[in-house]
């Protein structure tokens, strides 16, 4: 029958399948197997992709395995779940893998690699980065030296805009120098430092990739700042924070595709959480307040990530417990409504912050076209 329909129409008709039916067309002929594999058309089905948007956790007690669902984030939200297989790279790891981000249907995670697997590095350590795509079930491990620890080299994660090449960047020290890895390539380029300010600290508390951007918050002279990297011009540039905010303690998230920054503080008492998001208008980027979340019923946490429609999913705890012992009790997702104070329990529980993850999630073709090599690091 498909002899008679032109192949561009194929083509055309294929962008629009789940990644799924994909995998299984590569095994009905060669012509739609070289297809499928090619760049061409992976980066056209990732540009044109309209499937279903997705949550994606990560959650666990320090003590248990960790497990990964991704949640269809539609109107049946959140009845339907899918639970993912982890890689065999993960098992080599000595503890559980640290979450850098995710963009594209990518996830990258890293973490300490034994060094007798990994053999001796001369001027230090040696990490795991595993960049991961669930829906087709590959991911590359890159064997990676560090100095020191983990803790002084720092993993930034973002897919070029126009490409679609996964880029890493790796900060070393808290005097920063900088490191940019292309799989494409599959080497690491000395970047020269274009920091805003000199003797800026990087924070241990994540990235955000947006846009063709990597987004931190930094340090600088007892100030924080957010500082972003252009993966297409290799440049970091400051981001102004609203004038508006008082608090020390903030983190990065994604909404949408728009870069949100959450501000925590004391209000009567209470934990609460301000929400804003960065809107731009040509070279120019501010920041629009959303809501204030802020829970009557439960002590709140955490605001890991949002659902597509900007509804919060936020993580609370029923019991008060000493503040010095705060990030080691489990806490529990929910879904915060911000015009009622609402809060929907996901039956979803975990140990922020390097056991709880929650980010949008979208199938993917990146990576089909790289061998997977599990259980085999490549050492770069």
């Amino acid at each position: 029958m498909t002899d008679h329909i032109p192949f561009e129409i194929q083509e055309q008709i294929m962008k629009r399948l789940p990644v799924k039916t994909l995998i299984q067309f590569k095994m009905v002929s060669k012509p739609w197997k070289s297809l499928i594999e090619s760049s061409e058309f992976m980066a056209d089905y990732n540009l044109s992709q309209s499937g279903p948007n997705q949550l994606f956790i990560r959650y666990g007690k320090r003590s248990e395995e960790l497990k990964y669902v991704s949640i269809l984030d539609n109107n049946t939200f959140p009845q339907h779940r899918f639970v993912h297989s982890v890689p065999e790279s993960f098992k080599l790891l000595i503890r559980k893998p640290r979450v850098v981000g995710s963009s594209h249907g990518l996830f990258c995670l890293y973490g300490e690699y034994p060094s007798e697997l990994s053999g001796s590095y001369p001027d230090g350590n040696s990490m795991l980065i595993i960049i991961w795509n669930p829906s087709i079930n590959k991911s590359i491990a890159l064997d990676v030296a560090v100095r020191y620890d983990l803790f002084t080299s720092l993993i930034g994660f973002g897919v070029h805009p126009d490409t679609l090449d996964p880029v890493i960047l790796k900060i070393n020290d808290f005097i920063p120098s900088f490191e940019v890895f292309r799989l494409s390539t599959g080497v690491w380029t000395i970047l020269r430092s274009n920091l805003p300010h000199e003797s800026m600290e990087f924070t241990l508390d994540g990235q955000v990739d947006v846009d063709g951007f990597m987004y931190w918050i930094t340090w600088y002279k007892g100030a924080s700042l957010i500082v972003s990297f252009d993966m297409i011009t290799e440049k970091f540039t400051e981001v102004k924070f609203p004038k508006c905010l008082s608090s020390k303690y903030f983190s990065l998230s994604k909404l949408r595709e728009s870069l949100a920054v959450l501000e925590y503080f004391k209000e009567a008492e209470a934990h609460v959480c301000a929400a804003w998001m960065m809107m731009e208008d040509g070279v120019q980027k501010s920041f629009t307040k959303l809501y204030t979340v802020s829970t009557q019923v439960a002590l709140l946490n955490t605001v890991p990530g949002f659902r597509n429609c900007g509804k919060p999913i936020v993580g609370t705890r029923t019991t008060v417990v000493d503040e010095e012992h705060e990030y080691e009790e489990p806490v529990s997702l929910s879904v915060y409504e911000p015009h009622s104070e609402n809060i929907d329990g996901l039956e979803i529980c975990g140990t922020p912050p390097f056991c709880l993850f929650v980010g949008s999630y979208t199938e993917s073709l990146l990576l089909l076209d790289h061998p997977d090599n599990h259980g085999k690091p490549v050492r770069t």
